[in-house]
């Protein structure tokens, strides 16, 4: 078999479904199928000796669950390894990029062509008791030379939820095209499957190399060996936030416990800073002096934002679509989610509260505890020690739109 023949390719999203459904529509023992899904995968490949590498058909992650899977295991995970004698984890590499109609080699995976197929390796770990776990891994391409949109891998990832009800499935989504999954993206946060599925902010440029898009995952409670039975979750923030002190306390025992420390602690910037920009675009709309004017279903509703009360900011984004499309229609597309999402909790957050506070005092107040954690988890930011008033004693009228702006443009080179 030559590598061309190794890589599946597929004539239409539904025939990639059909095939998905009835090849992995079982369970095999002690398996873990990792589903990474690369939207607009077929990019110019950057050396890895470059200032940003990329690669988004062979990621560097594909490559370490490939040779050395363990080392995005979770400590918990390797304490646990001395129960399994054998572990298979099967890595099922989806490429999706029109350009593949045209030219479908893959030069991500040339490191790869001259070795043996099917594409197998055996790692082994040898316990202090003198046990042995076996890690079986494996690379499966599959090519969908097409356009899709967030409908399809909507799509595809409930498929996926469904099918994992039979094994360990966890699902890693790479768009690089910076367009396609920006809203999926943006409520991932609270999707109810968080802990399965894996998302990093689309980027055409993303390295590939950077660590959020090398998660880690763990072991779930509850897996049944009798029956070769093991289930797996991403670890993320959300769930393991009050992970992050231990691990702080335990980064000098291993290496696993450093990875994942520096994991956790750098996908809580990734939220965050989010949410720092969503507090500038709120902010920024607040200077506007001129009149605006929004349809209900009455008749014209006048104000100016510069003298909007937050009660009424709170009754207008909660009753009026038109108000909420005001809001966000001069944000570019690649943050307008991320800022309704925002809203949606802020809102709710401070309704009970709004007749006694305004909007720039409670912007000021989410991103001073935002800069207390940043600075409790990375104790060496200099921007925010320098900077940023009013994290000790909660002066949070200090604070200022500029000083956000400064952070997130000269310290984190993010260009609003």
């Amino acid at each position: 078999m030559s590598f061309v023949d190794f890589i599946k390719n597929f004539k239409s999203f539904n025939d990639f479904l059909v095939y998905l459904l009835i090849k992995d529509n079982y369970r095999e023992a002690n398996t873990i199928s990792i589903y990474h899904i690369h939207i607009g995968s077929k990019a110019e490949i950057i050396d890895s000796k470059s200032e940003n590498p990329r690669n988004h058909e062979c990621t560097l992650f594909i490559n370490t669950l490939f040779n050395n899977p363990f080392k995005q295991f979770s400590p918990e995970f390797i304490s646990q390894l001395i129960n399994f004698p054998e572990i298979k984890i099967r890595n099922v590499v989806i490429l999706i990029d029109i350009m593949y109609s045209h030219s479908p080699e893959l030069q991500g995976f040339k490191d790869y062509t001259d070795m043996s197929l099917p594409l197998i390796n055996e790692s082994v770990v040898q316990h202090c008791n003198g046990s042995i776990t076996t890690i079986n891994t494996s690379i499966e391409i599959l090519q969908l030379p097409f356009d899709v949109d967030a409908t399809d891998i909507s799509k595809l990832s409930d498929i996926l939820i469904n099918i994992s009800k039979l094994y360990s499935i966890l699902i890693n989504i790479m768009d690089c095209t910076s367009k396609v999954m920006l809203e999926y993206y943006a409520n991932s946060i609270n999707n109810p499957h968080h802990n399965i599925i894996s998302i990093k902010r689309p980027n055409c440029l993303m390295p590939d190399n950077s660590i959020g898009c090398n998660p880690f995952f763990t072991i779930i409670p509850g897996s049944n060996l009798d029956i070769g039975e093991i289930l797996v979750r991403w670890i993320n923030y959300k769930d393991d936030m009050k992970l992050i002190s231990e691990l702080e306390q335990i980064v000098d025992c291993c290496e696993s416990s450093k990875d994942t420390y520096n994991f956790l602690t750098e996908q809580y910037k990734d939220i965050v800073l989010e949410e720092l920009i969503s507090i500038v675009k709120l902010w920024s709309r607040l200077s506007y002096t001129n009149q605006q004017e929004i349809d209900t279903s009455l008749d014209k509703l006048l104000f100016k934002f510069c003298d909007i009360s937050f009660t009424d900011f709170i009754s207008y984004w909660k009753k009026y679509p038109s108000f909420r499309e005001l809001i966000l229609s001069n944000v570019d597309s690649y943050y307008c989610h991320n800022l309704k999402v925002f809203l949606d909790i802020f809102v709710v957050k401070y309704e009970e509260s709004s007749s006694h506070i305004s909007i720039v005092k409670a912007l000021q107040i989410e991103a001073i505890e935002i800069f207390k954690n940043l600075i409790n988890y990375r104790k060496d930011d200099e921007y925010i020690i320098t900077n940023i008033k009013g994290i000790e004693d909660g002066t949070t009228h200090l604070l200022q739109r500029k000083h956000i702006l400064d952070y997130l443009q000269q310290y984190n080179k993010i260009h609003i």
